[in-house]
């Protein structure tokens, strides 16, 4: 059941293993994103698909699957997952807010409404590159409850930061037969450490280990200098030229112990040899 209110169209999915395809409710999908809220307790699924019907190539996603305890991504309709994560995802009565983004070899599903490394939970890269993708296509099944759906129809800008911290903007837009509204924009990372957000870019760039070197040179240059140690001010090297005091009272009972230690049998030896003189002495 489709019905419009306002600027977002809501769709009713039954139980059924048969996607709909988004271009026959009139949007049309541009720019490789789609974002979207539904209703349901477990088994969305949400196909990228090269064609118009679902016997099209199409790349499957799964959120919720196996009631409502794993999600993958796979590369063909009821296909073996090239990544899976486990973990709740859904709520029966509660709307759920996913975003879907795709370029030439990777596909990434988050949180929210709105593009944003931290909020990443499926990531696949296919080192081929993708299919083209030319539509969309969802349905709700496997004794999932009745999905409920809303769907956006203004459009959307999302951001993501790069590693070199410049931000590259996603414009993507779903329109229909309405006006849609002004572009957004939406910050790169939800969280406030924009540590946290870069680090995550990094590990969803699949990056070689000579280009992470390459982007993080500064960093390691601050580093090795925050570590490196001036000889002459190392503590090895003062208690070469020094000797420091210790006044301890155990320290300075040892000493005296040490002194008398080392002068009473000088002395003794000292005394036995006068001794001895004198006794000479006193013969003569």
């Amino acid at each position: 059941m489709l019905s419009i209110s306002g600027e977002d169209i809501h769709y009713s999915t039954p139980n059924k293993n048969e996607y709909v395809i988004l271009s026959t409710l009139g949007i049309t999908l541009t720019n490789e994103f789609i974002s979207f809220k539904v209703k349901v307790n477990s088994d969305v699924h949400f196909a990228l698909i090269s064609g118009t019907t679902e016997d099209d190539q199409l790349y499957e996603i799964v959120i919720g699957g196996w009631n409502n305890t794993k999600s993958v991504i796979r590369t063909a309709k009821q296909g073996t997952p090239v990544y899976s994560i486990k973990g709740t995802f859904l709520h029966d009565g509660i709307f759920k807010e996913f975003w879907i983004s795709w370029n030439d070899d990777t596909i990434n599903v988050g949180h929210g409404l709105e593009a944003a490394s931290g909020s990443i939970f499926l990531e696949w890269t296919n080192p081929n590159g993708l299919r083209p993708i030319r539509n969309v296509g969802f349905y709700t099944a496997y004794d999932s409850t009745a999905g409920e759906w809303i769907f956006f129809k203004q459009d959307v800008t999302a951001a993501i930061t790069t590693q070199t911290e410049m931000t590259t903007y996603l414009e993507s837009k779903i329109t229909t037969d309405h006006t849609s509204q002004p572009p957004t924009i939406v910050p790169s990372c939800l969280c406030p450490c924009s540590t946290m957000g870069k680090r995550s870019n990094l590990q969803s760039q699949n990056l070689t280990k000579e280009e992470v070197v390459v982007l993080l040179a500064d960093k390691i240059e601050a580093i090795k200098k925050e570590l490196s140690i001036e000889k002459k001010s190392s503590s090895k090297y003062i208690r070469k030229i020094t000797s420091a005091p210790d006044d301890r009272k155990s320290s300075k009972s040892i000493g005296f112990v040490a002194v008398v230690v080392l002068c009473v049998p000088l002395a003794l030896i000292v005394m036995s040899d006068i001794l001895n003189l004198y006794l000479y002495l006193m013969r003569r």
